[in-house]
């Protein structure tokens, strides 16, 4: 939940940001592509290996891969393309596994430990660092995983990608994707 609490938005959103963005679509007529047919099959193929291996993941990407197989078959390329934000957006629904994550969280635990050992300072007690643990005056803080701000991080990206689909002008769309990591992280240390 630290880290994907937003995943169960993102389909609603997602068959949001796909409903207006064909109702603005002045082409008319369906232009099935055949293309679908692999994304399609290769999603079924992941639902059925996962039936054996019960890892659930497996087949929720299996699912989120289903999604622009039946756009193409159902919409056609053009229109697919047209989808290709809000298809980004459905795959955020999925959870980020551990193992790939490891790294970046050890990552965003020092600099959130780094940053507070000199934050704390200029409106509390005196703090000392040692690695990713904070010494305070009468107890001990370790920045874990929770802490690190991978949680704030993902949901602020998925959030910006959300908001720069309903916002027009490129200027405003690169500046509040720009923006995105930064306010997460400055936020999390703050």
């Amino acid at each position: 939940v630290m880290d994907n609490g937003h995943g169960m938005f993102m389909p609603f959103v997602a068959a949001y940001l796909v409903h207006e963005q064909l109702r603005s679509d002045p082409v008319a007529g369906e232009r099935a592509s055949a293309a679908g047919f692999a994304f399609v099959i290769l999603g079924l193929a992941m639902l059925a290996l996962d039936t054996g291996i019960r890892s659930e993941l497996l087949a929720a990407v299996g699912l989120v891969l289903i999604l622009p197989g039946l756009s193409l078959l159902l919409l056609g390329a053009q229109r697919t393309r047209l989808l290709a934000l809000p298809l980004l957006i459905a795959a955020m629904m999925l959870p980020i596994p551990a193992g790939f994550i490891a790294k970046l969280h050890l990552v965003l635990r020092h600099m959130t430990a780094v940053v507070v050992e000199q934050l704390v300072p200029l409106v509390g007690p005196a703090i000392s660092r040692e690695g990713t643990l904070l010494y305070l005056p009468k107890t001990l803080v370790s920045v874990a995983d929770a802490c690190s701000g991978f949680g704030t991080l993902y949901a602020s990206v998925a959030t910006a990608l959300i908001l720069s689909q309903l916002v027009r002008t490129p200027r405003r769309r690169f500046i509040l994707l720009a923006a995105c990591v930064p306010i997460a992280l400055v936020t999390n240390w703050v």
